[in-house]
């Protein structure tokens, strides 16, 4: 009988946790002192009864004698009943308010486990040895019933006292499970929360950080001290731009994103994004924010590496045509150089070969030059107002070195005028270059390329389009378009309208590409002039 003690089965009370415990650890629980938990096994015909007076237990009985049930009831004794499909009995916790004992409960389960089992009604009452017995029905399964074992001397139960002690046990057990599902959903919510990379705070209207997540400790490991977080524990760089979004979120009921934040974690300054949402009571109310930040200091550092790389490909593209056209005014020099040492060649050729060898030198530096100057404009980061056409013209002008064997017409057809628009001239004509040194490589052996420009008052937009008349793209490799690294040209980079739209977006710009197989492509950017 000792062997079937061995491997046990403990029930805590209502919710009824299954563990399943080897020899080893049985040993080690029975080892717990007089406050952890107290296994009592008696033998029976055939059965283990076991008692286990656990934290759950002894929480369910503390509760109904605060609620006063058992006082309104009269009762000498209580047990907490689990009885098996197998004739197998587990009373999970008593109490005994008369001194009756344990044992006489015990023995009237052991003797009418059988009636207990057969009775189908929620609650029935038993005479035993002058005492009467009332089954409390609390769950049941396939393999086991859980019900209380109420016990009076002398004095039966009547049927209304049992009904709304039913009740009362059917409500106590659903706010039990609805407790536990709670509990369970809080956990999960807790684990999802803390287990997130992002940074995720919640601010009073005071701006306090009432809730936060484990990721605040990795930017500040002295948080834990403080007595009130504010701002200052994330150790912003710019505190009063984001204290500022914080009250537009309060005082707006409006969403707001912070695209790039400096946050300094112990010696090092790492880039944040923020999302901030207004956070509402159950009135609708806004009383806080909600703010998420992720750490985008990686990010930018692959962002700026595929910018340099596409900056390599756009110089190195630019310099291809540049030698081209350099190689042919070098032509004409070696030709003419070749002919003035001759010892026989007369004083008049001899002047118009030195006039042809200036004259191409002249040729040569011209394009050196322009080549020079959008080196220049590509060095200029100030924010300024910009003239958008006279930009496309300088591209324009660069692009048609471009065209190598290529018999490609380049139109222009800009707006006479369009309103100034903010922003950096090496984006600009990063932007434009990149769009149009793609439309170039699309014609394969001749077509047109067509640059314009509209003012739209209606939407206050300024409108740039770039058309070609080259081989266009299927659906599928228009999808991909602006992903890194993705290209339909053989020796194509992928980063040119990767980093077109990049700089797009920075402008809050809307960049669409159409385009048509075998008929061409158009690429459109719509700027804001608000």
């Amino acid at each position: 009988m000792l062997l079937i003690a061995l491997l046990v089965t403990l029930s805590f009370n209502l919710d009824y946790i299954e563990l399943r415990l080897d020899y080893k650890r049985l040993l080690n629980a029975l080892k717990v002192g007089k406050d952890g938990i107290k296994i009592l096994i008696w033998l029976g015909s055939g059965s283990v009864l076991f008692q286990d007076l656990s934290c759950v237990a002894n929480n369910t009985l503390e509760r109904g004698k605060i609620t006063g049930f058992y006082d309104m009831l009269a009762l000498d004794w209580l047990g907490l009943v689990s009885l098996g499909r197998n004739s197998k009995v587990k009373v999970d916790g008593t109490l005994d308010f008369k001194g009756i004992g344990d044992e006489l409960g015990l023995k009237f389960i052991e003797e009418k486990k059988a009636d207990l089992l057969l009775e189908n009604s929620n609650f029935n009452v038993f005479e035993y040895k002058g005492y009467f017995f009332a089954k409390l029905h609390i769950r049941k399964t396939e393999r086991y019933e859980v019900f209380y074992l109420f016990c009076r001397e002398n004095n039966s139960f009547e049927a209304k006292e049992l009904k709304w002690a039913q009740l009362y046990i059917e409500k106590s057990y659903d706010l039990v499970l609805t407790n536990n599902e709670l509990i369970q959903s809080n956990n999960y919510i807790s684990n999802v929360f803390d287990s997130t990379d992002s940074l995720i705070l919640v601010f009073d209207s005071q701006l306090n950080i009432v809730t936060h997540n484990k990721a605040l400790g990795d930017l500040n490991k002295l948080y834990e001290q403080q007595d009130t977080l504010s701002l200052s524990t994330i150790n912003l760089e710019n505190e009063k731009e984001f204290e500022d979004s914080l009250n537009q979120v309060l005082s707006r009921d409006e969403k707001v994103s912070l695209g790039s934040v400096n946050v300094t974690k112990g010696k090092q300054k790492r880039k944040y994004s923020f999302s901030l949402s207004p956070f509402k009571n159950s009135k609708e109310q806004v009383v806080g924010v909600v703010a998420v930040g992720s750490d985008i200091t990686k990010l930018q550092m692959i962002n700026h590496e595929l910018e340099q790389l596409s900056n390599y490909g756009l110089m190195g593209q630019i310099a291809l045509g540049l030698s081209h056209d350099v190689k042919n005014p070098l032509s004409n020099i070696r030709s003419c150089a070749h002919l003035v040492g001759k010892p026989n060649i007369e004083a008049i050729q001899r002047v118009e070969l030195v006039s042809i060898i200036q004259q191409e030198v002249d040729r040569i530096n011209q394009i050196i030059e322009e080549m020079m100057s959008f080196n220049v404009i590509s060095k200029e980061s100030d924010f300024k107002f910009l003239d958008l056409n006279k930009i496309l013209l300088n591209c324009k002008h660069i692009i048609e070195r471009q065209k190598l064997f290529k018999q490609i017409e380049i139109k222009g057809d800009l707006e006479e005028y369009l309103p100034p628009f903010e922003g950096q001239k090496s984006d600009m004509q990063q932007l434009f270059l990149n769009i149009m040194l793609n439309a170039m490589q699309s014609i394969e052996d001749h077509g047109v390329i067509t640059i314009k420009s509209r003012f739209l008052k209606e939407h206050d937009q300024i409108e740039i389009s770039i058309s070609d008349t080259g081989k266009g793209m299927l659906k599928e490799e228009l999808d991909n378009i602006g992903t890194p690294y993705y290209t339909t040209k053989p020796r194509g980079t992928g980063l040119g309208l990767y980093t077109a739209k990049r700089i797009a977006r920075k402008y809050d710009a809307k960049l669409d590409i159409q385009s048509i197989v075998e008929k061409g492509t158009t690429c459109c950017i719509y700027f804001s002039c608000i």
